[in-house]
């Protein structure tokens, strides 16, 4: 499919090799940044540069278990080589995290937190959608210009896109 598909199906889930290719261009791009200030002394990059440089180029296995890593995207379209390195090494900060079935035990109960309290909150969400009837409909037309403040205005025009 071309680019005109976001006209066609705009705000569908259709997705075709663009869509990943996007997302390889700026792993590929952060991954020849962070090469280049490898070549480069301590002295001329940023602390985070430091952290995030790559002095040695990465083996074929390395490169294509970074570039395909099917979570990147779910989690966003870019991440740091060696971000990615030391979460698959359990090296630099990542050395603390729990590991094994003790650490199964430390873990599921912040997640289970976690999830219940993103529960709680698309049922929040929802009922203030759904069942208090805004419609994002009433957005731009006379009486929605009269209607309450300015932040009322804000909140309602950002909630009700939501719904």
């Amino acid at each position: 499919m071309h680019g005109r598909q976001m006209y066609l199906d705009f705000g569908g889930f259709k997705m075709d090799v663009t869509s990943y290719t996007m997302i390889v261009t700026c792993k590929l791009w952060g991954l020849s940044w962070a090469y280049a200030d490898g070549a480069k002394t301590e002295k001329d990059l940023t602390a985070e540069q430091n952290e995030k440089k790559v002095v040695k180029m990465p083996t074929l296995l390395e490169y294509l278990s970074f570039v395909y890593f099917g979570l990147g995207c779910m989690c966003a379209p870019f991440h740091e080589y060696s971000d990615f390195k030391n979460w698959i090494e359990l090296t630099s900060h990542y050395k603390t995290l729990p590991r094994g079935p003790t650490g199964f035990f430390q873990t599921i109960i912040p997640v289970l937190k976690k999830i219940s309290l993103g529960l709680i909150h698309l049922v929040l969400h929802l009922y203030v959608v759904v069942y208090s009837g805004m419609s994002c409909s009433l957005n731009g037309k006379p009486e929605f210009a009269d209607a309450g403040s300015f932040g009322y205005k804000v909140f309602y025009y950002w909630v009700s896109m939501t719904g």
